[in-house]
């Protein structure tokens, strides 16, 4: 496939753009946070329009209203680490729907020259490589998209039958992506319906298992940042676990490593490999299984359990314990929880034999997670791959 003869066109010549309006009460509307999702669907939460303002400007309405094959765009929003410019394609035959003033649609004047899921996989390609973050400014705290600047980017046009055929090798390793992450769900619900037959409901308790307080069966240990000031301190071999670190059950490795000197110089604590580690501020009711000695920060707190529990079944305990631990959280802006509300959870236990025999069935359901997470993590990369291939 020789790129060098395909032709280059600006986004402004290929799309007319339309900004959306204010909400309102009536109509469906497409508030910007559905952006955020991978794709529009019909099962994007959908919020109104005043359809009493729309009478009055009928006109303006009419141009405002999304048509299949429309790309919707976030110009204004985001955060410090979510630059504006996420981008969907609206894929919806029925129904007049319309569009928040924090979004732009880009409308493809000729489709016989591209294809809209073309251009959509270009443009999301362009924002997931950084591109469109050097095109937005931060005013009031509200990052802003420089539309003008964005619609001069340049475009590739390969012939059309060549981008449907790109598109379609894109969707279905797309699609692969989506049918393993359908799959690990449905591995997750699998483990929690083992842990409700086997032990019951955590609250009600209507097997009637022994209980205890959490502090009669566990010692908690807790975490601290070494100054990042000093970056000789994250020059070691010591994982160091935040909660951007508790992706998945088993907590195999961290972003960030660190020496014996920040050990010293700071609250942190190294957990020993098998204990449990909860999240009780930032990220409140995550959880993993260390599986090697890691030391943590301080919204994190290890848990070690004694020899009546089994730390596999004293994970998941607390994953069907989680949103009771969210629901206790308090704080103005970061909810959490102390460490005084954990010790005096109530835990019960079930025989030891009982718990391993759990232990067993979960060991064996997270084995196949991993392979699927090690299939996923390699179809994603193709799928890198591929776009850079044809966009980069």
């Amino acid at each position: 496939m020789n790129k060098d003869s395909w032709e280059v066109m600006q986004l402004c010549n290929l799309c007319d753009s339309i900004n959306g309006l204010w909400k309102g009460k009536k109509e469906p509307f497409i508030k910007v946070g559905v952006i955020r999702n991978t794709n529009f669907t019909k099962d994007c939460k959908l919020d109104s329009i005043n359809i009493e303002y729309l009478e009055v400007e009928e006109k303006q309405y009419s141009s405002r209203q999304l048509f299949f094959g429309d790309l919707i765009l976030e110009k204004s929003g985001g955060g410090p680490k979510q630059p504006v410019g996420r981008i969907v394609p609206f894929e919806i035959l029925e129904g007049d729907f319309s569009f928040s003033n924090f979004t732009s649609v880009l409308r493809i004047k000729d489709q016989r020259i591209i294809f809209y899921k073309f251009l959509y996989m270009f443009l999301l390609h362009f924002y997931r490589t950084g591109k469109t973050e050097k095109l937005q400014s931060n005013t009031t705290g509200i990052r802003n998209l420089d539309l003008k600047a964005y619609k001069s980017v340049s475009v590739p046009l390969p012939p059309l039958p060549i981008q449907k055929k790109i598109v379609k090798e894109l969707d279905t390793l797309s699609d692969i992506i989506t049918k393993k992450k359908e799959q690990l769900a449905e591995l997750d619900k699998l483990a929690q319906a083992t842990f409700y037959d086997m032990f019951g409901d955590p609250i009600k308790n209507e097997k009637r298992w022994v209980n205890k307080k959490l502090s009669e069966v566990c010692h908690f240990v807790g975490g601290g940042t070494p100054p990042k000031a000093n970056q000789n301190y994250y020059q070691g071999a010591i994982p160091w676990a935040t909660v951007r670190d508790m992706s998945s059950f088993y907590l195999k490795n961290t972003e960030f490593k660190i020496n014996e000197e920040a050990i010293k110089k700071s609250a942190t604590n190294i957990i020993p490999k098998g204990s449990i580690i909860i999240a009780t501020r930032v990220g409140l009711g995550k959880v993993c299984l260390l599986k090697q000695d890691t030391a943590i920060n301080q919204d994190l707190k290890g848990v070690i359990p004694n020899e009546e529990l089994n730390n596999i079944y004293l994970g998941y305990w607390f994953k069907e314990m989680a949103d009771e631990i969210i629901a206790n959280g308090e704080g103005a802006t970061v909810k959490g929880v102390t460490l005084k509300f954990i010790h005096n959870l109530n835990i019960f236990l079930p025989p030891i034999l009982f718990q391993t025999q759990f232990a067993e069935k979960i060991e064996s359901i997270e084995k196949q997670k991993a392979v699927i997470n090690q299939s996923i993590t390699d179809t994603q990369l193709l799928f890198d791959y591929t776009m850079d291939k044809y966009f980069n």
